[in-house]
C-alpha cells in the first residue's frame, strides 16, 4: 500500500498553464479582458464600416460604369463599349455583394471567436484588398480611402496572430 503524507507540498507547475487569459500585448495599459472586448468592438466597428464603404463603392460604380468601360475599352478596343459597360456592372456587383457576406463572416468570427471562421475571413480580405487594386483604374480619393480600410487589416491580423499565441503558448510550453 502506498502511503502519502499530508504535509506534502502540491505541485504548482501546473499553473502555469491555468491561467490562459493573460494577454501579451496589455503592457499594464489594460486588463486581458478589457482587451477581449475592446478586440471584438473594434472588429464590429470595422466591419459595419467597411459594408457601408463597399455599399458606397458600389452606389459609385452603378452610377458611373461609363468611366471604367472607356478605361477598359482603351484597352480592348475590339470588344464593344455596351459590353464592358455590363461586365463593369456585374463585376462591381458581385465585388460588393461577397464583400458584404464576407464582412459578415468576419462579423460571426468576432463575436463567437471562431478561428476557422477567421482564417477565412482575412484571407479574402487579403484577396479582396489585392482584386481592388487590379479592377480599380483611376486612382481617386474614394480608392485611396477603401484601401487604407482594407489595409487596416494589418492591425486585426496582428491582434488575431496574439490571440492565437496567448491560446497556444501555454498548451505547448513555447
Amino acid at each position: 500500500m502506498i502511503e502519502t503524507s499530508s504535509d506534502e507540498e502540491p505541485d504548482n507547475n501546473n499553473d502555469r498553464y491555468s491561467d490562459t487569459s493573460s494577454s501579451s500585448i496589455s503592457f499594464g495599459l489594460i486588463k486581458p479582458e478589457q482587451y477581449f472586448l475592446l478586440k471584438k468592438w473594434s472588429i464590429i466597428i470595422w466591419t459595419v464600416s467597411t459594408v457601408l464603404i463597399q455599399l458606397f463603392q458600389l452606389f459609385v460604380a452603378l452610377r458611373m460604369p461609363g468611366s471604367s468601360a472607356q478605361e477598359l475599352h482603351k484597352r480592348f478596343s475590339r470588344i464593344a463599349i455596351h459590353s464592358i459597360q455590363r461586365y463593369v456592372v456585374i463585376l462591381a456587383l458581385c465585388s460588393s455583394l461577397t464583400a458584404i457576406f464576407f464582412n459578415t463572416i468576419g462579423l460571426l468570427a468576432a463575436i463567437i471567436d471562431n478561428y476557422n471562421l477567421t482564417f477565412i475571413y482575412l484571407l479574402y480580405s487579403i484577396l479582396d484588398t489585392m482584386f481592388i487594386m487590379v479592377i480599380n483604374f483611376e486612382i481617386s480619393s474614394y480608392y485611396l480611402i477603401t484601401c487604407l480600410i482594407h489595409w487596416s487589416m494589418i492591425g486585426l491580423i496582428m491582434l488575431y496572430l496574439l490571440d492565437l499565441y496567448d491560446q497556444f503558448v501555454p498548451i505547448f510550453n513555447i
